[in-house]
């Protein structure tokens, strides 16, 4: 009896590898390409990095067709290649975010300097101003 319920599960388990242990790598690589799609997609990448952005969705949309058609080599390196493109959306699109902020903190910054400069030279006047008094007799 023993040997039998092993025997079940052991076939029950080598049917499973069999006949999904394929196509599991490739199913696996689509589910990451699609969530590395939805994070480049939360990064703004969609509007940031829009040409990376779209080539990941158009490629995950080939793999995703090629994986129906039976071909899980070629829709796991589709995969690979849409989930790395998204990859570099996120990057792209935080890269250039931190670009747009750099440069508005510098103009920030320049526009600080130029009001702390002023004020400088606003303080020389007022301390020439006030030795050029104290230098005149009443």
């Amino acid at each position: 009896m023993n040997r039998l319920v092993v025997a079940l599960c052991l076939s029950i388990a080598l049917a499973n590898f069999g006949c999904g242990g394929k196509s599991q790598p490739a199913a696996g690589m689509l589910y990451d390409a699609k969530a590395q799609i939805g994070i480049a997609k939360e990064a703004e990448a969609e509007t940031l990095a829009s040409q990376e952005f779209a080539d990941a969705e158009q490629m995950l949309a080939q793999a995703e067709t090629v994986l129906e058609m039976g071909d899980e080599h070629q829709a796991y390196r589709l995969g690979m290649r849409a989930y790395l493109k998204a990859r570099l959306a996120e990057a792209s699109a935080i890269l250039r975010r931190n670009e747009t902020q750099a440069i508005e903190i510098t103009k920030e910054l320049e526009s600080k300097l130029r009001a702390a400069d002023a004020a400088l030279r606003q303080l020389e006047g007022a301390e020439n101003e006030l030795k050029r008094l104290k230098a005149t007799p009443p």
